[in-house]
């Protein structure tokens, strides 16, 4: 299904920078956001190649080396840039050439999680003095 058709009218590949979305330059490998869930509340992160930001890239690349899955450091959703409370999990996937018989990455699955609030009901139930993630 094409960008488009989805309501999304900026179908580059972007980059993250203080001032904003940037279109990316030309580069050899890029590892935009093409899908999202959900999306009404996530597309401006569709483009954005997430290997522009360095927790992040250092994950992904990480995770093609060892070909597992790989778990950024706490950092900043797009989303919420003012606080720190995101993790992003990569796998990347890849896709066997039968007729070379080389492997090749296909992309990767991407799971955000908020652990603030996956945790909140933990951290409300406890005494706050004895918990910190």
């Amino acid at each position: 299904m094409a960008l488009s058709e989805e309501g999304i009218t900026e179908s580059y590949i972007k980059k993250s920078t203080e001032q904003g979305f940037q279109r990316s330059p030309n580069q050899s490998q890029y590892f935009p956001i093409t899908f999202i869930e959900p999306l009404e509340a996530n597309k401006s992160a569709v483009g954005l190649d997430v290997s522009t930001h360095p927790p992040v890239s250092a994950s992904a690349n990480k995770a093609i080396s060892l070909k597992k899955h790989v778990i950024t450091p706490l950092l900043s959703l797009v989303q919420q840039k003012d606080k720190f409370t995101g993790v992003v999990v990569y796998y990347p996937v890849y896709k066997k050439e039968f007729q070379t018989n080389t492997v090749l990455l296909k992309g990767f699955v991407e799971a955000v999680f908020e652990l603030d609030l996956l945790l909140v009901g933990v951290h409300q139930s406890l005494d706050q003095n004895n918990f910190t993630y």
